[in-house]
C-alpha cells in the first residue's frame, strides 16, 4: 500500500467521522440558540431543552420555570 493510498483512507474515514458528528454539533448550537430566544422573552429561573433526531424527524421538547415575562419596548 502506498503513502497515498494511506492518506486517501484515513482523508476517507475523517471525512465521515465528520459527516456523523454534524448533527451532534448542529444539535448543541440549536439548543443554545433555542436557549438564547426563550432568555430574551423570560426571566428564566431553570431550564431544560433536549432535541434530537427520530426517524428523520427532529424532536423539541422543553420544560421551563421563570419568574416573569421580560418587558419588550413594543409589546404593550
Amino acid at each position: 500500500m502506498t503513502l497515498a493510498e494511506i492518506t486517501s483512507r484515513r482523508l476517507e474515514k475523517v471525512l465521515n467521522q465528520d459527516k456523523k458528528d454534524a448533527p451532534t454539533q448542529i444539535l448543541a448550537m440549536l439548543e443554545s440558540d433555542i436557549r438564547t430566544l426563550l432568555q430574551n422573552y423570560f426571566a428564566i429561573e431553570d431550564i431544560s431543552i433536549n432535541l434530537s433526531v427520530q426517524n428523520g424527524k427532529y424532536i423539541l421538547s422543553t420544560t421551563l420555570s421563570a419568574t416573569h415575562l421580560k418587558t419588550i419596548g413594543i409589546v404593550r
